[in-house]
């Protein structure tokens, strides 16, 4: 990617959304991938468990990384997750499900911090939703680039 920037794609079940922000990560080096459905994703290094991707991550934070968090429990651990990669900078962040973490007015406060500040630490974050209508208006707000 050029510049780090907010993009959000929208669209239903079956309608390339996927595609879409696979074509966005191409050819980025970096790239963490928050995939809350487990089996949109396989180009990259699975991980189930926040502590298994932090001690991996840790190693390779520095370099080319394409990295795939399956949550087992995505509320509870997806600003942990958005932290990680702030600390981190320089990197593309994919977000599946991206309703769960931007209801109206219950915006997660890693993601806040992401969509805000982010580009002072060259992030891109992608956003993906079936949902518009139930994503908080920051998100749409801070979206550079809007794909449906």
């Amino acid at each position: 990617m050029d510049k780090p920037d907010n993009k959000l794609i929208i669209g239903k079940t079956g309608s390339g959304k996927t595609v879409k922000a696979l074509k966005l990560i191409e050819s980025c080096e970096r790239v963490l991938i928050f995939d809350t459905l487990g089996h949109d994703y396989s180009d990259g290094v699975i991980f189930y468990d926040l502590e298994a991707l932090k001690v991996f991550w840790a190693k390779v934070y520095r370099g080319r990384f394409r990295l795939i968090y399956r949550p087992l429990d995505e509320l509870a651990e997806f600003d942990a997750v958005c932290e990680l990669a702030y600390k981190c900078g320089d990197l593309a962040i994919v977000a599946e499900e991206l309703d769960l973490f931007a209801r109206p007015q219950q915006v997660r406060p890693g993601l806040r911090d992401i969509l805000k500040r982010g580009r002072h630490a060259d992030i891109t974050f992608i956003g993906i939703t079936q949902r518009p209508y139930g994503v908080d208006r920051i998100v749409t707000a801070m979206a550079n680039e809007v794909y449906v």
